[in-house]
């Protein structure tokens, strides 16, 4: 049986508006899931995720982010204050 994670990973290899870069990105979302607790939320800064997601660029990483976010994957939460951390949360039943 394959688990939510790897269902929701499968959906966005299959999804042909998503490239490498959103792949990259969701499975540096599920990843932190995975270590974080499996509870579908995350609480990560911009620049941690993007160092696991190995995307460089700030306007690149948060179009991406926004383009899963719009393709209903994910809903993101920001929090504006560089000093605290925003929140993803995982839709695994989409």
């Amino acid at each position: 049986m394959e688990s939510k994670s790897f269902a929701l990973l499968n959906k966005v290899l299959d999804d042909q508006r998503t490239g490498p870069a959103h792949i990259s990105l969701i499975a540096a979302i599920l990843k932190i899931n995975e270590e974080q607790s499996k509870n579908n939320c995350i609480h990560v800064t911009g620049k941690g995720l993007r160092h696991v997601a190995r995307i460089g660029g700030k306007a690149a990483y948060y179009r991406y982010l926004s383009d899963l976010q719009r393709f209903g994957y994910i809903r993101y939460v920001p929090f504006y204050n560089h000093k605290r951390v925003g929140r993803i949360e995982v839709l695994v039943n989409t």
